[in-house]
Parts: C-alpha cells; sequence; structure tokens
C-alpha cells in the first residue's frame, strides 16, 4: 500500500521511504512520502490561508465523521502494522466514533479561532485519531496532523473522508516523514516551531510549548462524557 500526503486538500508524493511491519511473522510493508521542504511550506501556508469552517459544518463534519466506515483494506492494513486482531481495532474504533458522537450530540463547538495545530498521533490506539481528528473540528483550528510511520493509514483515511464530506481545503492536512533522516527531521521541528499549539500524544518531546495526552486520561476521556467535555474545553481555550 502506499500513502500520500494530504495537503490544502491534495494527495501529494514524492520521495518515498518503506516501512516493515515490526512482527516478523507478518510481511507487510507500505510506501509513505517523505517531507521535502516544498511540502512543508505548502502544509505551512495551507494552514494560514485556510477557510474555517461555520460551526453548523463543523456540527455536520463531526456527525460525517462519527459515521465513518473503514474499508477492509484500511482495517486489513492497520492490523499487519500493528500486530493487533481485527477485532480490536473495530472495538476501537467503534470507541472513537462514539466519542465523536458524544462531542457532536453536546455541541461542544467552538467559534474558530486562526490558532494553527500540529498534533503526532500514536500507533497504538485508533481511538486517537478519532480524539484529535475531532479536536481540530472542536477548536475550529487549521490543523496539521503528523501519523506514526508504525500505523500511518487511519487518519489519513479519516481527512480524506472529511474532504468527501465537504471540509475546507487545507482546513486539516497530513503529513509524513522518515524522521530518521535529518533533512524531514529538520523540517519537522520548523513545522512545529510555527504552530501556534503542538499536542503531542505519548512521551515524546517535540516542542518547550507542546501539550502533552497521556494514554490514561485518553481513556478516561472515552469513558466518562462530562471528563471529555471538561477536557475539551480546557484544551481548546487553555492554549
Amino acid at each position: 500500500m502506499e500513502i500520500k500526503h494530504i495537503i490544502n486538500g491534495e494527495y501529494v508524493n514524492g520521495l518515498s521511504f518503506q516501512v516493515q511491519s515490526p512482527f516478523a511473522q507478518l510481511s507487510y510493508s507500505m510506501k509513505l512520502p517523505r517531507l521535502r521542504a516544498s511540502e512543508a511550506e505548502y502544509a505551512l501556508d495551507a494552514i494560514k490561508q485556510a477557510e474555517i469552517p461555520s460551526l453548523n459544518e463543523r456540527r455536520n463534519l463531526l456527525h460525517a465523521l462519527a459515521n465513518y466506515q473503514p474499508s477492509q483494506e484500511t482495517l486489513h492494513a492497520i492490523c499487519m502494522m500493528t500486530g493487533s486482531p481485527i477485532s480490536i481495532v473495530k472495538e476501537r474504533m467503534n470507541e472513537g466514533k462514539a466519542l465523536v458522537h458524544t462531542l457532536a450530540d453536546k455541541e461542544q463547538v467552538y467559534e474558530g479561532r486562526k490558532k494553527t495545530m500540529f498534533v503526532a498521533i500514536p500507533s497504538n490506539d485508533p481511538r486517537e485519531a478519532f480524539y484529535f481528528t475531532a479536536h481540530a473540528l472542536l477548536a475550529g483550528a487549521p490543523t496539521i496532523l503528523k501519523p506514526s510511520k508504525r500505523e500511518p493509514i487511519l487518519a489519513t483515511d479519516l481527512v480524506s473522508h472529511l474532504l468527501k464530506n465537504g471540509v475546507s481545503p487545507g482546513f486539516i492536512n497530513v503529513i509524513y516523514g522518515d524522521s530518521s533522516e535529518k533533512e524531514d527531521a529538520d523540517l519537522l521541528r520548523k513545522i512545529v516551531e510555527s504552530i501556534d499549539v503542538p499536542i503531542v500524544m505519548g512521551d515524546a518531546k517535540i516542542s518547550e510549548r507542546q501539550i502533552t495526552f497521556n494514554a490514561d486520561h485518553s481513556r478516561g476521556l472515552i469513558l466518562d462524557s462530562a471528563m471529555l467535555a471538561e477536557h475539551a474545553r480546557y484544551s481548546i481555550e487553555a492554549p
């Protein structure tokens, strides 16, 4: 399978690198795009110029996100790259969609502000891709998502789904890059330092200004809708 950046509503590809499933018994690999200077600048320009969808448009997009249905190819790729059984992947996707339904139904949608977000999404839990994609819609904040190369497909699939449902080009972008290569790593750091709100899930340190979420907190958000609403309010308003 070959994955591309999604920048300003366009599928962008250039140089690529191969990512192999880390599980020796699973013979599976994906091609991901490296990050070049032109693509980094394009992504930053896209979020600066992006049109923020209206409150009603973002509510509708939240409902569309909650109704996302993965293809068999997507499910297979996630299972092969993470080693998770398909039953667990489906269960966590359903929990992620239920989380988005909660946000949409409670109308925890804020007036859009021209703050930009960068989110580093981990590979171990499909719920995170739903939460952070929904987060951009909640906040009305033009966003760049950076999925892990260990599980790169779900975020791309979710943003593709939102584009089909009318999200503004450039409002949510997905980029990749091979962080083991100095050029890619330097460009990712440049993007992070150009963003108003960098968000990281886990222990990674990408910026002195980052907001860090942890897995236990995220599990609590999924199980407790009152906690979710309060956390969304804090993490959107505090930065």
